[in-house]
């Protein structure tokens, strides 16, 4: 992780063109990508963002991999990614949306059966809509922003979750068109990895052995880490820690608490042993973290 500068909400907030009412500063709109400038050369992403673009073009590197972004493509990227060398053309025209990581948790609930899809984007990042899709996309993000403008409207925390709910949609209907719908043994598998995601949310802050989620799910450790390592291309100790590490991060943006008082509250034994798990996952100490 040295070398890679970790980034949160909060360093992108002032970039927003458009927050969305309800939503608690969780979600929101950049239109003007040639204002965003980060000096270090690799980020690693701490939220959700979808790139729509409308015209020029965008070279970016995602994951170690190079792509080159062109009018009608749509750029997903999912946490914890890394991008590097981010350069719009002088033309570029586009949206930017951009959703918390606390959001994502909320806007996925009850919705496994879009994760064959959303794991797929994990490595293929980029999706060249065809002229339909661009249509039925602009369509979805006028919607959003035609109902959450209108200051009279009543229900803006609800409304928002299912107009991004809906983009969710449209984004996997289009993969799901390119890569097929799984079989039913996978399906098995997606809903198995779907638990466990569940599970970690949940329980992270006591239990982060590998050993008992595979309980929890009547199944015996082997077997329940091949499946996740088949699904997600992760291993379920990875899953754990970056689960454990994102209750952390969420922790220490409370300047409120100490450090001390951040390792009381996830049970780890002390202070110093959260610090050696904190700085294993990501490079740097939970001090600087909290003063970056």
């Amino acid at each position: 992780m040295t070398g890679i500068k970790q980034i949160n909400l909060n360093d992108i907030r002032h970039y927003s063109s458009y927050e969305v009412p309800g939503t608690d500063g969780n979600l929101f709109f950049i239109d003007k990508f040639h204002e965003i400038d980060f000096k270090e050369k690799s980020l690693q992403l701490g939220f959700m963002f979808f790139v729509y673009c409308k015209q020029g073009t965008v070279e970016i590197t995602i994951n170690d991999t190079s792509y080159n972004v062109k009018p009608g493509d749509l750029i997903v990227g999912l946490n914890e990614l890394t991008i590097a060398e981010t350069k719009p053309s002088e033309d570029f025209m586009g949206r930017i949306i951009i959703v918390s990581q606390n959001y994502c948790r909320e806007s996925f609930v009850g919705m496994q059966n879009l994760w064959p899809n959303l794991l797929y984007l994990y490595n293929n990042p980029i999706i060249h809509l065809t002229e339909k899709e661009q249509s039925r996309l602009a369509d979805t993000l006028t919607l959003f922003l035609e109902r959450m403008s209108d200051v009279n409207y009543t229900y803006h925390t609800e409304a928002a979750l299912a107009l991004l709910r809906l983009f969710y949609f449209d984004v996997c209907n289009m993969l799901q068109v390119r890569v097929g719908k799984p079989d039913e043994a996978s399906m098995r598998s997606y809903d198995i990895f779907n638990k466990f995601l569940h599970l970690v949310q949940e329980n992270c802050c006591r239990e982060r052995s590998v050993q008992w989620y595979s309980e929890q799910l009547c199944l015996s450790a082997k077997y329940f880490s091949e499946v996740v390592k088949s699904v997600s291309g992760r291993t379920a100790g990875q899953w754990i820690t970056n689960m454990v590490v994102l209750e952390i991060k969420a922790l220490l943006l409370n300047p409120e608490l100490s450090v001390k008082e951040v390792a009381q509250k996830l049970n780890f034994p002390n202070q110093s042993f959260m610090g050696k798990y904190f700085k294993n996952a990501t490079g740097i100490s939970p001090s600087e973290y909290r003063n970056s």
